[in-house]
């Protein structure tokens, strides 16, 4: 260790001592210089965020003033000096003249002018969601700064929105609630625009008569009825208080649902209306010790019929599909805006059709455990599109504008989705013909599994082989998927959503085997759509959609809407008339699905196909006449199972429908044949057109350029050479071979036929075991419940 000598010295400072002072203290001088750093830090950072911010706001202020055109896309307000009821009209059947129907009053709301609504009501909006409502110019920028620096800096847990009652007001009537920068934006130029436009009295009623309460009730007017049992002008100050509370979040301060949220919220508003000046302290404690007490005087009758909730949907809906309104925005308009609607309803036959479904004894029998029986519903156009009724439930309507089940409801529309996605592509491309050979065998082998199999079976049996025609008649899944993989999925899929417009279809979960040839679609179809798109099999191939009214005017008598029909040629007209004679056999034939009502149109044509789900959770009916085509659906809301009894049901109350519509609508009793097509008999064995020598034939139609060859087989004449071998001779004949040996013969052909007979005879005992096997599961394989009928 080394002594303290052998240490180096160090040298000292030449500088000179330090002044006495705090601010000399080490401490001090590194406290500075760390200031000092992350001073220049914060002002960089300061420096960066007001850049970008110009950069952003100058970016934003070019893009809103070349591409935001605000004056076009602020919304029309219904105010007390607006606001005109709107009536339908319907065409007078003997003379053809328009004629007054209704006058439309809203189902969920009613208006107020805001004169008619008290101050306090008035002042409890105004105090919980806008309280500088009177001076600001439609944004409130306080309130919008502080939000925004909410967001950055989260000074507060509690999020909250800067927005005033106009800009709620826009967001309420274009229905656009987009959580961007963008949206939030366009929203402040559309309310600094609206209250250019309008006073702070037409915005503040229009506001009170759409703000949002529990389910569907809106407005103050509707509100105070729904909740208290009285008119709005007759509400307390505690029941405007609730009132208001509710908007702010209708389900989470439903008085029914949670009524100590809805108190906490009141008190809160009488609060606020308190510190604001709007009531004074006995008023305040008056309404915070009033008891609430909820009951409504509104009778939820039917005032309008189904086709008459139909056509008001239908304007809503075309107002925001073609003239850019939001839900609430479409809706106001329709019962407010002065609108003149051209209705294509005849209130004799919706009227008929009504009174005919609400008979309970037309219904199948009534399961003691059932909480409820299964819905129905009815649906029918005309060749042009034009809806001649719609039955949205079975029974008496239980209010209006309810769901209505053949226009609002996605049901699986099993096997009735077969004529319109494989048979009629078949034939439109040449594929098959009328009697064309097929299958009766499994079209796919998943995991070695064959599939699918045909309705009532658990499992695929190869059947041999069949006419196309019996495939449809007696609606065999083997038969169909087998047309299927000819036509191509992609094919189907596009020429079921893109011509025969199918709204419902995705392709993720419906471009595949299970269904688009089995009708086992993931979300399922309308009515209404799988009922238009039959339209095809009865005009030589034209769909024309639906529509339920003329057209639209607005308050100014100018035309706003117009519908027509779609005119599209979805397949040829000879595709048409094949699939037109193809599905009559349904009815007709001996073994189609619908041969029991066959009875019922004697002397008339009619078309149909049926659709059942493996476990009959939908079953349908679609076809049509030579005047009309309609469609039936019957099942339990929730999608519960029916019985085979009940499943079999709808075909009759289709029927029943359809008889009743031929009372109005009864025209040529014989379908046209459109196109260049041959009726031609066809052997029943080969499927070629029959010989003298065929023994069971039947006719059938065919397009002129797809007929099939002549029947060679039943007159022997394709036999092949017969080749001579010393004593004996072998003959092959339609794939047997005869060899005939010194005079003994052997018949291999009837062997083969024994045989073929052993293993279908096996093939159906099995299948009467009700094998327990499932499905495999794949891409183009659905689960075993999606097998369908």
């Amino acid at each position: 260790m080394k002594s303290p000598k052998e240490y180096p010295k160090l040298k000292t400072s030449k500088k000179a001592p330090r002044e006495e002072g705090w601010y000399n203290h080490p401490a001090v001088q590194i406290t500075l210089k760390v200031g000092k750093v992350l001073f220049r830090c914060l002002l960089t950072m300061a420096l960066i965020f007001v850049i970008t911010g110009c950069i952003v706001g100058c970016t934003l202020a070019v893009y809103i003033s070349t591409k935001v055109d605000i004056s076009s896309d602020v919304p029309e307000l219904t105010t007390s000096s607006t606001a005109s009821t709107s009536k339908m009209m319907i065409q007078n059947s003997r003379t053809g003249e328009w004629e007054e129907f209704m006058h439309l009053e809203g189902a969920n709301h009613i208006w107020v002018n805001l004169e008619d609504i008290p101050l306090e009501m008035q002042e409890a909006v105004i105090a919980i969601e806008d309280e500088r409502f009177k001076s600001h110019d439609g944004v409130d920028w306080k309130r919008t700064f502080s939000a925004f620096a909410n967001m950055i800096f989260k000074f507060s847990s509690v999020e909250y929105g800067g927005s005033t009652l106009t800009q709620q007001l826009i967001k309420q009537l274009t229905g656009n609630a987009d959580h961007t920068i963008m949206r939030k934006v366009t929203e402040m130029l559309e309310a600094l625009e609206l209250e250019k436009r309008y006073s702070k009295d037409e915005i503040l009623e229009a506001y009170l008569n759409i703000l949002p309460l529990t389910g569907n009730i809106t407005g103050v007017g509707f509100g105070a009825r729904y909740y208290f049992g009285c008119e709005v002008q007759e509400l307390t100050l505690a029941q405007c208080a609730v009132l208001a509370s509710i908007t702010q979040n209708p389900s989470y301060y439903s008085p029914y649902a949670h009524p100590e949220n809805l108190r906490d919220r009141q008190q809160t508003v009488l609060y606020k209306m308190k510190k604001l000046g709007f009531i004074n302290e006995e008023e305040y404690d008056q309404a915070m010790n009033e008891e609430l007490e909820f009951h409504s005087n509104i009778e939820l009758s039917t005032t309008t019929d189904w086709y008459t909730d139909m056509v008001i949907e239908r304007v809503i809906s075309d107002l925001q599909d073609q003239k850019g309104y939001g839900y609430t925005q479409a809706e106001n308009m329709v019962y407010y805006g002065g609108l003149t609607i051209y209705s294509l309803e005849d209130p004799t036959v919706q009227g008929a059709m009504e009174r005919l479904y609400s008979d309970e004894s037309i219904y199948p029998y009534h399961f003691d455990e059932d909480e409820e029986d299964p819905r129905f519903a009815f649906f029918a156009t005309d060749y042009d599109g034009k809806v001649l009724c719609t039955i949205g439930d079975r029974g008496k309507k239980a209010g209006d504008r309810v769901t209505n089940i053949s226009t609002m409801s996605k049901r699986q529309p099993g096997s009735s989705i077969k004529p319109i996605s494989l048979y009629d592509l078949g034939i439109e491309y040449n594929l098959f013909n009328y009697s064309s050979k097929i299958k009766d065998a499994p079209a796919i082998y998943a995991g070695g599994r064959p599939w699918p199999p045909n309705y009532g079976y658990t499992r695929a049996f190869d059947n041999g082989e069949t006419l196309l025609y019996i495939g449809l008649q007696k609606s065999l899944n083997t038969v169909a998927v087998q047309v299927l993989k000819q036509v191509g999925l992609e094919r189907s899929y596009d020429y079921l959503t893109n011509v025969l417009k199918i709204s419902t279809l995705s392709p993720e979960g419906d471009m595949n085997y299970s269904a688009l040839g089995l009708g086992g679609c993931y979300e399922g179809v309308y009515l209404s759509d799988l009922t238009a798109a039959y339209q095809i099999f009865g005009n030589g191939g034209v769909y024309n959609g639906y529509y339920c009214y003329d057209h639209v005017d607005g308050k100014d008598g100018a035309t706003i809407l117009q519908s027509a029909p779609q005119n599209v040629q979805a397949i040829a007209p000879d595709s048409a008339t094949v699939m037109n004679r193809l599905l009559q056999q349904v009815v007709k034939g001996g073994s189609g699905t619908l041969y029991r009502i066959s009875g019922s149109w004697y002397g008339m044509d009619i078309f149909a196909k049926t659709g059942t789900t493996d476990a009959n959770n939908d079953v349908l009916a679609v076809g049509g006449t030579p005047s009309f085509v309609g469609g039936a659906w019957f099942g339990y809301r929730y999608n519960n199972a029916m019985t085979y009894n009940q499943a079999q049901s709808v075909k009759q109350l289709w029927n029943l429908g359809m008889l009743k519509l031929t009372n109005y609508y009864s025209g040529s009793s014989r379908f046209s044949s459109w196109g260049s097509t041959k009726t031609l008999t066809f052997c029943k064995k080969t499927g070629l057109i029959a010989t003298k020598a065929c023994k069971e034939t039947a006719s059938g139609v065919y397009r002129a350029g797809n007929v099939p060859e002549v029947c060679k087989e039943c007159d022997g004449s394709n036999k092949s050479t017969t080749t001579k071998k010393g004593k004996g001779t072998t003959t092959s004949i339609h794939g047997g071979t005869t060899t005939n040996k010194g005079g003994k013969a052997t018949t291999a052909t009837k062997a083969t036929t024994k045989a073929a007979a052993t293993t279908t005879q096996k093939a159906t005992t099995e299948a009467t075991q009700t094998p327990t096997t499932t499905n495999p599961l794949s891409p183009d394989q659905p689960p075993e419940s999606d097998i369908s009928e």
